[in-house]
């Protein structure tokens, strides 16, 4: 497929391009939290203002428990795509830009993973809850459009 030219003035002719895309990457999240939970329960205090010696307090006992919360993420994502371009194109070098009348079709897979973990610790137990679990997904993608009258500079 040639185009039609004028050295050095325009160039009109069919553009076709074809390219391949990758992507990959990678991110972890986490949170920790620790600390004490402290209770006082069935607490009970009688203040008699007018007989001091008359007031009272319940016997109690405060309650201290320890807490420790830990959470991660780890996720991964992976994407390959293929894109062809079909179009027109006008090159004028004396002014420096092209312009292309094209149509995009760009089909791609892309894969997702995270792993999720998580750790609850409430006073002396250890083992008060834990949980973790993997999920995943993966796409297949067409995107298909028109490109009109886009401007590009052009570097001879």
């Amino acid at each position: 497929m040639d185009g039609s030219s004028v050295s050095g003035v325009f160039t009109v002719g069919p553009v076709i391009n074809l390219d391949a895309e990758a992507d990959l990457g990678i991110s972890v999240q986490r949170q920790m939290l620790a600390g004490v939970n402290i209770s006082i329960p069935n607490f009970h205090a009688d203040l008699v203002l007018v007989s001091v010696f008359e007031s009272r307090t319940s016997a109690f006992a405060i309650d201290v428990k320890h807490i420790f919360e830990a959470n991660a993420q780890i996720a991964a994502h992976a994407g390959l795509g293929l894109s062809l371009l079909i179009g027109m194109g006008v090159i004028i070098p004396p002014i420096n830009f092209k312009k292309t009348v094209s149509i995009n079709d760009k089909p791609s897979i892309e894969a997702n993973m995270t792993y999720t973990a998580s750790k609850i610790c409430t006073g002396l137990s250890e083992d008060d809850s834990y949980a973790k679990g993997v999920k995943y997904r993966l796409d297949f993608l067409n995107n298909a459009y028109v490109d009109l009258f886009v401007i590009e500079e052009y570097d001879p």
